[in-house]
């Protein structure tokens, strides 16, 4: 407990709790927090002492009432079984739902599930249609034009180009389109005001032709007119072709530096 000093000059006197304080009015305006902590004086008697100490526990039975009983009543002990505590219930099986030998895509599809995907399906749309809205009328050359509602295939395929960032690591996006012999040519896929499209999953592939169970999209002209570069996805592998004609063949799971295009499975 800090007392706070008084002058021998200060008239004392003890007040109805035996407490002694200044008839001086000034020095209850005073910032306790600026004076100096004082020693109890040796002629601090047992009424006084008593006093702080009832004031003390009325200040703790105030504050017993704001927590619970089981914080202040805890038995401390140095055995570690004494701390004791209730197993979470689960309502389904906990740990992986795939073995070891599952494929990279069927890890991938476990946590991306339908269910998800289609949750993310309607935000986006969602948000996608509040934006458009907030903007008012469109200008002819606006990007928001290009935009129509997205579903589940697109938004995987949204996902399968930020896999491929995996390849190189930049500090920003746009590191990602500029042109360089190292990484996969993403500019080529979305140059200038397509890239925008791109990752909105719009405007990339325009269609898609099914053979023999392989799903290949065809390059948009919106993107570019003289865009080579194509994305072809199936059960088990997505495609990057980043030069070469638009004969879209499905190639071995293989990654070629210096080659003509790039072959790269979800990890």
């Amino acid at each position: 407990m800090i007392i706070p000093t008084h002058s021998e000059e200060e008239v004392k006197e003890e007040d109805e709790e035996g407490i002694m304080v200044s008839d001086d009015s000034e020095a209850e305006e005073l910032d306790m927090a600026s004076q100096a902590p004082a020693v109890l004086p040796d002629n601090f008697g047992g009424a006084q002492t008593q006093n702080i100490h009832m004031a003390d526990v009325r200040d703790d039975m105030s504050l017993r009432d704001l927590i619970s009983m089981d914080l202040l009543n805890f038995e401390w002990a140095s055995d570690p079984q004494n701390f004791k505590g209730s197993r979470d219930f689960f309502t389904g099986k906990a740990g992986p739902t795939f073995s070891d030998y599952s494929d990279p895509l069927d890890v991938f599809r476990k946590i991306w599930d339908d269910d998800l995907i289609d949750f993310i399906v309607t935000q986006t749309n969602k948000y996608a249609a509040l934006t458009i809205a907030a903007k008012g009328p469109l200008l002819q050359k606006s990007r928001l034009r290009t935009w129509i509602p997205t579903d589940r295939v697109e938004i995987l395929r949204f996902l399968a180009i930020y896999q491929l960032h995996s390849l190189n690591h930049f500090p920003i996006q746009n590191d990602y389109f500029k042109s360089s012999e190292n990484k996969v040519q993403f500019i080529s896929m979305a140059a200038r005001g397509g890239r925008l499209a791109l990752f909105r999953g719009h405007g990339f592939c325009k269609q898609s032709i099914q053979r023999n169970g392989v799903i290949r999209y065809r390059c948009s002209s919106y993107v570019s007119k003289k865009c080579k570069a194509a994305i072809n996805v199936d059960s088990r592998s997505i495609v990057v072709k980043a030069l070469g004609d638009h004969n879209h063949e499905k190639y071995q799971y293989v990654q070629v530096a210096s080659g003509k295009y790039t072959t790269v499975r979800i990890v």
